[in-house]
């Protein structure tokens, strides 16, 4: 004896037929927002590699500059070292130390 079915063949089959075109409706639309996305993600890599590559490299010029700015901030603190120097050096002509008794230091201001 057969087993009695609650569905006809004709249901079933159309059943079956509907799901295999979802499914096939399904990956297309996957397959179509995949593809974009590794379009969307290729341009964006590849616009920053040129616009690195564009940019990284300075000119000579450029190099030139930068090098005269290192060159004029060295010799600016230099000389303000130097002036610095030449200070100390004028306030005491023979480069001794200051002698300062006890109460001097107790009593000078502490914020100049």
């Amino acid at each position: 004896m057969s087993e009695p079915s609650l569905v006809s063949n004709d249901t079933k089959f159309f059943l079956s037929e509907t799901l295999k075109q979802c499914h096939k409706i399904k990956e297309n639309y996957y397959s179509y927002i995949y593809n974009v996305g590794a379009f969307i993600f290729l341009i964006l890599l590849f616009g920053s590699i040129l616009i690195v590559k564009y940019r990284g490299k300075p000119t000579e010029q450029e190099k030139n500059e930068k090098n005269n700015k290192q060159k004029e901030y060295i010799l600016s603190k230099i000389k303000i070292m130097q002036d610095i120097k030449r200070q100390n050096s004028q306030d005491l002509i023979t480069n001794l130390p200051k002698w300062e008794r006890d109460e001097d230091i107790f009593n000078r201001k502490i914020y100049r």
